[in-house]
């Protein structure tokens, strides 16, 4: 019963609206009628001003076709996006790997961890297929940092590590 009631008072609003509309056009032929009724008695020397504010209604902008479809596109992107983290991936590993690797706070310290990390980020991001904010809450957690704060704080360092091959350092050295 109630769901009569809202689809009755939705066809209503719905028929006042239409109404409302069919009311804006007609006044709006009329107004562009005496405005070039007057334009015709001024002799054409000037321009009038309409005399009601509504702006005449634009038609919407055809659809048309994409070349590649959307959700190509997105897969693409996406993809494009997986094959570029897996370089920056091969060359932290290799940093890792390497016995010439010297990090500031020793084999154990903060610029180790964050290394550590952000090997840990890629691997879930580019191997696993995780999604970046869950694989960066688990990678941060795995190496002892705090999910919310580490979180962010790991982005910032892939990114800084994918554009610069840098890593993070400790402002008190």
């Amino acid at each position: 019963m109630a769901t009569q009631a809202k689809r009755r008072g939705g066809m209503i609003r719905l028929q006042e609206s239409l109404q409302n509309t069919v009311k804006r056009e007609k006044l709006y032929d009329e107004t562009e009628s005496d405005s070039d009724d007057s334009d015709d008695s001024d002799g054409g020397s000037g321009t009038a001003a309409p005399q009601n504010s509504c702006q005449p209604v634009v038609p919407r902008l055809k659809w048309h076709k994409l070349d590649v479809p959307y959700h190509e596109q997105r897969r693409l992107a996406k993809e494009t996006k997986l094959e570029e983290m897996k370089k920056p991936l091969t060359s932290i590993e290799k940093l890792l790997k390497a016995k010439k690797t010297v990090f500031v706070g020793g084999p154990n310290g903060l610029q180790a961890k964050h290394a550590h990390s952000i090997q840990s980020y890629l691997t879930m991001v580019s191997k696993k297929k995780c999604l970046s904010i869950d694989a960066s809450q688990r990678a941060v957690e795995s190496h002892v940092f705090a999910a919310k704060w580490g979180g962010h704080q790991v982005h910032s360092w892939t990114r800084l590590w994918v554009a610069n091959c840098k890593l993070p350092k400790s402002l008190q050295d």
